[in-house]
């Protein structure tokens, strides 16, 4: 088994407050020194900048770090609330979109089962969410019934999960 050492960094660190071409160079070095594997992501505005004014709105805010599929769960259980989900709203970027199609899943779903996504899911009142200071994209709406997950567009008929960490 491999290990991984994972790096996230904002676009403003890597582009105004140090060279991208130094750190990149920099980072590689020492990676390749120590004999360890190097994964790398470029986040133009990490999603924990805006937790501040989220929370002072939000019903219930948790990263996204395990993929939608396992953490609206999580809120769903944790909150006795049944959440609808669209998973043809969620925002998929045009390379995510041809991997999906490429191997032949629905691109919602797709990125619904991903992780690593440094995004906030932030349950929030309809009317607070134009006003709240903060970009945001409606996925869902929180509805009647037992505390779970429905997914509706395409790719919802399928079983639907998210990272584990502790899987084989």
């Amino acid at each position: 088994m491999s290990t991984y050492h994972f790096i996230a960094a904002s676009e403003a660190f890597l582009t105004v407050e140090e060279p991208l071409e130094e750190v990149l160079r920099e980072r590689t070095r020492h990676y390749e020194e120590a004999g360890r594997a190097i994964d790398f992501w470029l986040v133009r505005r990490p999603a924990f900048l805006e937790s501040g004014a989220l929370a002072a709105v939000a019903h219930a805010l948790m990263d996204a770090s395990d993929g939608l599929a396992r953490d609206l769960p999580r809120i769903a259980r944790r909150s006795g609330v049944a959440l609808a989900v669209d998973l043809d709203a969620l925002p998929v970027h045009d390379p995510v979109r041809a991997v999906a199609e490429r191997l032949g899943t629905a691109p919602g779903a797709f990125a619904a089962t991903g992780g690593e996504d440094y995004e906030l899911i932030a349950v929030l009142d309809p009317g607070q969410v134009a006003g709240c200071g903060v970009p945001l994209t409606v996925i869902g709406e929180v509805v009647d019934g037992p505390a779970e997950v429905r997914w509706r567009g395409a790719g919802s008929e399928a079983a639907l999960r998210g990272w584990d960490h502790l899987a084989p």
